[in-house]
């Protein structure tokens, strides 16, 4: 190895060994001291035994100059998001969302955080200030309840079935919305219509694509602005002219939004862990984030349904850290299909290793296909959208959505296809 690989290398144990107790922990049973370099044994010891953030930062100024330059780029990548896992002993104090702020802004005017500033931090909130030390009061709580209501719909992040969002009072930041369905009926497009509506809102949006790729993913949400289904200019099995006018729409749809796609939406493909996608949330600040399928994402646990409720658990703590909203697309069981057609309607319980994810979720929807269930052809274009769990409101229903040219969802308002509660 180069002696700048080397460093490298170094310098990323160094910055997993100052970002947690964890990690010191792990790391110092399997890397003895003995198989580093001299010159970073002495910082290598002292980060090992550090308790506190203090220590660290003692640690780091004992590190020989070009390390410390090194180590420092390692933590750009590192830092962030295990300084707002660390926080979350202060949940729900008003110092997490101080030290957290102050290392936001710290990150945004420096382009990085440094165990230096979280010291920073540390030590200028110190205890609670005199005449803040404890909750909210119900004067400052009914304020926040007001201010809500006066919004009257108008400040919402709408996901673009009129009917959700009424019931849901829109998507909040903290919120984790799951959006359900068996194989073949349409979760992943509700989820990427849902993610067209954001971005027409001017809301920065970040996909995690685990089962496409992701021009697989930007052209269903081309289909989407165009109009148009992509599946049939591919085949050409409309004839020419026809093909000549979608490929028309296509190309205006593709040069109207290219530049402001650009600044507001990331696709991000293969597999990922918690770590990976907490590291990008905290890199790209998006308002949403999209995971395509959290059943996909890697997770450590006894079983899967351990370790997919750790993981949402998580996904959820995320949401709440960095003020956005997580959207998980997820399956339902096999269970539901062997009911009678007549009572195929979702039940929380029958998210695939339901437990975690139908505690954590705020909100959650299950789209069935009903041309898959009744076998009627003139339901081929018919789904329904069952929302089974509303945290805000409570209200629960359903709605019958067309599916339209280009993956679009338009609700029926006609006789039978009200929206209705259960």
């Amino acid at each position: 190895m180069s002696e700048n690989g080397r460093t490298d290398a170094m310098a990323m144990v160094l910055a997993a060994l100052s970002t947690s107790q964890q990690a010191r922990g792990e790391v110092g049973r399997i890397l003895p001291e003995e198989c580093l370099p001299e010159y970073v044994r002495d910082t290598y010891r002292a980060l090992l035994s550090a308790s506190t953030e203090q220590d660290v930062a003692r640690a780091w100024m004992g590190m020989p100059t070009g390390l410390g330059e090194a180590v420092t780029r390692a933590m750009d990548e590192l830092y962030l998001p295990a300084a707002i896992s660390k926080a979350k002993w202060l949940r729900d104090h008003w110092r997490e969302t101080a030290i957290r702020e102050e290392l936001e802004a710290t990150r945004r005017d420096k382009g990085r955080v440094t165990p230096a500033d979280l010291e920073a931090a540390l030590e200028k909130y110190p205890d609670a200030p005199d005449g803040d030390d404890g909750p909210e009061g119900v004067e400052e709580l009914a304020g926040r309840v007001l201010d809500l209501i006066d919004q009257r719909g108008g400040q919402w992040t709408r996901c673009g079935i009129e009917s959700v969002d009424r019931r849901t009072w829109g998507m909040r930041p903290g919120d984790v919305w799951v959006v359900a369905g068996r194989p073949n009926h349409g979760k992943s497009q509700l989820a990427y219509y849902i993610t067209h509506n954001l971005l027409r809102q001017d809301k920065r949006v970040l996909v995690f694509t685990l089962e496409m790729p992701a021009h697989q993913v930007m052209m269903r949400l081309l289909g989407i602005e165009a109009g148009v289904e992509i599946a049939d200019v591919v085949t050409g099995h409309k004839g020419p002219e026809w093909e000549q006018q979608a490929i028309s729409h296509f190309g205006r749809a593709v040069s109207e939004v290219s530049g402001h796609w650009d600044e507001r939406l990331t696709i991000l493909e293969g597999s990922q862990r918690y770590s990976s996608i907490a590291a990008a949330v905290a890199r790209y600040e998006p308002d949403v984030w999209v995971v395509d399928q959290v059943g996909l994402v890697t997770a450590d646990g006894d079983n899967r349904a351990q370790a997919l409720s750790g993981l949402v658990y998580s996904l959820k703590g995320l949401a709440g850290d960095t003020g956005t909203t997580a959207v998980l697309v997820h399956q339902l069981s096999r269970s539901i299909e062997h009911r009678s057609k007549s009572v195929w309607r979702p039940l929380m319980s029958d998210l695939k290793d339901s437990g975690g994810v139908e505690e954590v979720a705020d909100h959650i929807l299950c789209i069935v296909r009903e041309y898959l269930v009744s076998e009627d052809p003139s339901e081929r274009s018919i789904s329904t959208v069952y929302q089974v769990k509303n945290r805000l409101t409570g209200q629960v229903g359903m709605v019958t959505v067309a599916y339209e040219s280009g993956g679009r969802f338009r609700e029926m308002v006609a006789k039978g296809h009200e929206d209705e509660p259960f």
